[in-house]
């Protein structure tokens, strides 16, 4: 065995502790699903390190790799991940990752099409000559960029084994809960660009799960998930983004986590889909398989529980006093891992929503759907606090969320006078009056870029936002409205004849 097949082997190695984490609930799926027959169907590839082997080995250290070798853009290919920064001490802190990789990499031979298409029963397309290009390129460890954050450069990387860089890096910057900000590579030559959500240590966020909860997959057994995977393009169920674009609306802006046992190697088309569908928020994949096209089925279905806790805890440490709504499904651990962080962290978790999902072939309804497994799951949990839906509508109508959702209303109500007070007598004063304001009647060009620029960040946008905030007057201002609402950057929410209240829309083009 050459030295360059037993580094790769030494990559391989964590393949097994997925194995050892397999429940039993996850064993059967497997057996019924017949999910190492399909793994033993898909095509082997060539090795996807193509790097000096002493980078491989020094790539063990993580980002304290003191031999780590600068990014180059006529060879390299750069991926920047967003992400949701934290309050600690006073600063924002942020999570940024990145990944690295032999540019012009992962070209699918036609072979490969080939045996795709036969393990998903399909015939050969672009979908899959697409969508299977990222799990072929070629993965750089030991290598870093520099990135532009909030104006200012920072150092992301060395690369890991995996060609994934992680940096934890406090945002200069002052920036208020809900802002979303843009971060790119500073190294001319490359185009990558990311965004991060800056929340706040207090609200409401939400975690997610993706498949089955907001995408469909709708299938339990290997062929299909190969199909769903890399033939077919990605759709959402029906009902649940609007059910999260009125969460975000009405819990004022919370973060979201998608959180997936899904690769890597599928963010760029999750990303798509969410910025499509769904409200902003950070995506998170699984490390565990850059290597084999046969390792997504193992991420999908082994040890899917305790990553999931591993994560959601990571999360926790970042966001301790924030108050949080997990939403899953029944199809894989999401119910056992969500009692898990429930009793792990009492008070942390509000609500717990779990999507029953049926009609699926080979799928163990009787086993996944019972009521006993939800009754194990959310063990010594109140009753009152978990809930499992079929349709999303549902969760509009049970007491609980009602009482999330008319937060506004309580917060209006504790601003108002008490009831019954002593009402003071009104005292009129011959004192100061404000100057008159003398607003901008014409759009100048600063101002434009102002308005394009800032808006997006904006959770509430009315005549009177843009008035204080650009210093124009209300007739400017509404015909400002008007045109970003053509452009599709803003949608109303309330609509009246005396006022309209906008909000920025989520996945327009920026």
């Amino acid at each position: 065995m050459s030295l360059m097949e037993r580094l790769n082997a030494m990559v391989c190695a964590g393949k097994p502790k997925q194995k050892w984490q397999e429940t039993r609930r996850e064993s059967d799926t497997r057996r019924r699903g017949s999910y190492p027959e399909v793994e033993n169907m898909m095509p082997s590839c060539a090795s996807r390190f193509d790097c000096n082997p002493f980078d491989l080995v020094t790539s063990r250290l993580g980002k304290r790799n003191p031999f780590g070798s600068k990014a180059n853009p006529r060879t390299h290919e750069i991926w920047l991940f967003d992400n949701i920064a934290w309050e600690k001490n006073g600063k924002w802190n942020a999570e940024y990752n990145a990944a690295f990789f032999l540019k012009d990499s992962g070209n699918p031979s036609s072979d490969i099409i080939a045996a795709i298409a036969a393990a998903a029963g399909v015939g050969q397309s672009d979908v899959i000559d697409q969508r299977i290009e990222p799990f072929l390129k070629t993965i750089q460890p030991a290598r870093y960029t520099r990135t532009m954050i909030d104006n200012r450069i920072f150092k992301l990387g060395p690369s890991s084994r995996d060609g994934i860089s992680t940096n934890v890096v406090s945002v200069p910057d002052a920036h208020s809960n809900g802002d979303v900000g843009r971060w790119h590579t500073a190294e001319s030559g490359f185009k990558a660009e990311a965004k991060t959500m800056f929340a706040s240590k207090k609200g409401w966020a939400i975690i997610s799960d993706i498949d089955d909860t907001i995408k469909v997959t709708q299938t339990d057994d290997a062929v299909g998930v190969v199909r769903k995977t890399f033939a077919e393009r990605f759709q959402a169920i029906k009902g649940m983004g609007p059910l999260y674009e009125d969460m975000r609306w009405r819990l004022n802006d919370p973060p979201f986590w998608y959180l997936s046992a899904s690769p890597y190697n599928l963010y760029p088309v999750l990303r798509e889909f969410r910025e499509r569908n769904f409200p902003f928020g950070e995506l998170i994949l699984r490390e565990a398989s850059w290597l084999t096209l046969a390792g997504i089925l193992g991420n999908l279905t082994e040890g899917t529980q305790p990553y999931k806790v591993s994560r959601i805890d990571q999360i926790h440490a970042q966001f301790p006093e924030r108050t949080f709504i997990l939403i899953g499904d029944s199809t894989q651990g999401d119910p056992e891992a969500y009692g898990e962080v429930y009793r792990k962290y009492p008070g942390w978790v509000r609500m717990i929503f779990i999507r029953k999902v049926t009609g699926i072939a080979h799928m163990d309804e009787d086993d996944k759907n019972r009521d006993r497994r939800f009754e194990d799951a959310f063990k010594n949990i109140p009753r009152a606090h978990w809930h499992v839906f079929t349709d999303p509508e549902e969760i509009h109508q049970i007491h609980p969320f009602t009482a999330f959702v008319n937060i506004h209303s309580v917060q209006l109500a504790i601003m108002a006078p008490a009831a019954g007070g002593k009402k003071q007598k009104k005292k009129w004063s011959k004192g100061k009056v404000k100057d008159k304001a003398n607003h901008a009647v014409i759009l100048d060009k600063s101002t434009n870029e102002k308005l394009q620029k800032d808006v997006q960040s904006y959770r509430l946008i009315t005549v009177a936002t843009l008035v204080d905030r650009l210093k124009i007057n209300g007739s400017l201002a509404r015909a400002a409205l008007k045109d970003l609402e053509d452009k599709g950057i803003i949608k109303p929410i309330v609509t009246h004849s005396k006022m309209k209240v906008y909000t920025r829309a989520v996945g327009a083009t920026e």
